[in-house]
């Protein structure tokens, strides 16, 4: 079937490339993307395929993402059109750039906190049968073998907590057996796998069972089988969000206007993949670093939305030596109620003024680690407020005391 020398043909990897960027505008599976190949001119000559093309395989476009995925060399393709565009005269340097970003479905099935950790360890068990066969793994590997058992499909509220405390157990007691196989299956990736969905649900106290947590934390395993696509939201996703990853696109900002229908000048520079839970205030240094490292001079301007707009992130753009244009974000309670700029905030001496020429008579900090950002919550005594004659425009119904929110770099802002 092949040379007997040179064994199987090669496939340029260039055609590769382009197959697969035409079967993700067109959203086409990989044997729809191959017949496209075929029959359809309009992939035919922007591809370059002869009349007596014999076709291939689609399980070579498999192949070739797999290819990509694990050299990480995802954006090559990107890359190497940039560079071409560049060499040929058709990107320009640009001064100012758009960034934003989207999230990216991860393709896994939607699973419980019950199927996570049940899927978890029965991977992890398919790897230690090789370490004395099914009969060193009992009664783990039977009670595991089956991915969806009936008595779980239908199962009530009861059935399933049960369930998740005998798994719990069980990922205990099959942790405790490994450590006697050596530093190479406790460190294998299967293990090491099950050892951290076990920290994400179970809560372990000495001399007792585990304890499925009340809620996982930020960035857990949905799914074993992509455990680096984690659940996370934003506003117009509301509780439902999204499991994945998260991406920042940078784009040139021609400064010419276009006519309406008229093609755009913009080209995307830059696609950085994040971890879902990434925030936005974090983001900005990482994409135009990227942006630079692509061929693309510093811009001297960057447009972005609200979500990227902070004090910290004005005054690192300002030490970079660029403009950080974008919206400022409502305030909260905004309408007939005070809103956070109506009061003068002194962090350095830890202490606020209402509206009304109160002082604050409470100051605490809190820095939340994942997203690296302080805020200060002020309060003021019940006793001020309840005499005030503006309480009505800031507190609210459930609360006596008033609270505004102020970041880290708002000081003396009115």
């Amino acid at each position: 079937m092949y040379a007997p020398v040179m064994g199987r043909p090669e496939i340029d990897p260039v055609f590769h490339a382009g197959v697969t960027l035409f079967q993700m505008m067109e959203r086409l599976p990989d044997r729809l993307a191959i017949m496209a190949c075929q029959y359809d001119v309009r992939w035919r000559l922007p591809l370059g395929i002869s009349e007596d093309w014999a076709g291939i395989d689609p399980s070579t476009l498999v192949y070739f993402r797999q290819r990509l995925a694990k050299h990480r060399l995802a954006t090559v393709a990107l890359d190497s059109g940039l560079a071409a565009m560049r060499s040929a005269g058709y990107l320009r340097q640009h001064g100012a750039v758009r960034i934003d970003s989207t999230h990216v479905l991860a393709q896994v099935a939607h699973m419980s906190r019950l199927e996570c950790a049940r899927e978890t360890l029965r991977l992890a068990l398919d790897f230690l049968v090789a370490f004395g066969g099914p009969a060193a793994w009992e009664p783990w590997f039977s009670r595991y073998v089956e991915r969806h058992p009936k008595d779980l499909r239908k199962a009530s509220i009861e059935r399933r907590r049960a369930s998740m405390a005998q798994a719990g157990r069980d990922i205990r007691d099959v942790l405790t057996q490994t450590q006697t196989l050596g530093d190479a299956v406790i460190r294998s990736e299967p293990v090491a796998l099950l050892q951290r969905v076990f920290a994400e649900q179970f809560d372990l106290t000495e001399g007792a069972s585990p304890q499925q947590r009340p809620a996982a934390p930020s960035g857990a395993v949905h799914n074993p089988h992509d455990p680096d696509a984690e659940w996370s939201t934003k506003g117009t996703l509301g509780k439902a969000g999204w499991v994945g990853s998260k991406l920042q696109v940078c784009e040139t900002a021609p400064e010419s206007t276009r006519q309406p229908g008229e093609p755009t000048e913009a080209v995307i520079t830059t696609v950085l993949t994040q971890p879902a839970i990434t925030s936005d205030h974090s983001s900005l240094s990482p994409v135009i670093a990227a942006h630079e490292q692509g061929g693309q001079a510093k811009p001297s301007e960057t447009f972005t939305d609200a979500g990227y707009i902070s004090a910290p992130a004005l005054e690192s753009a300002q030490a970079d030596g660029y403009v950080l244009t974008g919206p400022i974000g409502v305030p909260p309670h905004s309408g007939e109620r005070f809103v956070s700029d109506a009061f003068v905030v002194d962090i350095p001496n830890r202490q606020a003024t209402c509206p009304a020429g109160t002082l604050s008579t409470e100051c605490s900090q809190i820095t939340e680690t994942k997203i690296q950002a302080t805020y200060y919550y002020f309060a003021w005594a019940q006793a001020d407020c309840a005499l005030c004659t503006l309480k009505d425009r800031c507190l609210s119904k459930k609360k006596r005391q008033l609270a505004p929110p102020a970041g880290g770099h708002e000081s003396g802002l009115n």
